[in-house]
């Protein structure tokens, strides 16, 4: 993930036992997030239509990941997470 922010914070956990991973950056300061779109672009992620959450959801052919994006405005911070699951469709 680009560096948009100088206050970033990194966090992982696990979700329904070993099977399933969550992996988190946080960006404080900032609600900007063309540079995260264009780097998941062109690692092959496409944005979904339909997300299960209130946020952008983006998937790859190549991965089971699914990859949300969450912007917030009070205060200004960005969050991405990463769910990493073989059960993933």
């Amino acid at each position: 993930m680009p560096r948009i922010s100088d206050d970033i914070r990194f966090e992982f956990g696990n979700v329904s036992g070993p099977q399933a991973s969550v992996f988190t950056v946080r960006y404080h300061g900032t609600s900007k997030t063309k540079n995260i779109h264009r780097y998941l672009v062109s690692a092959g992620y496409r944005r979904q239509s339909q997300c299960d959450v209130e946020a952008e959801c983006w998937r790859s052919q190549d991965s089971k990941d699914i990859v949300t994006v969450i912007k917030y405005t009070s205060p200004d911070n960005v969050v991405v997470q990463i769910y990493r699951s073989p059960y993933n469709d």
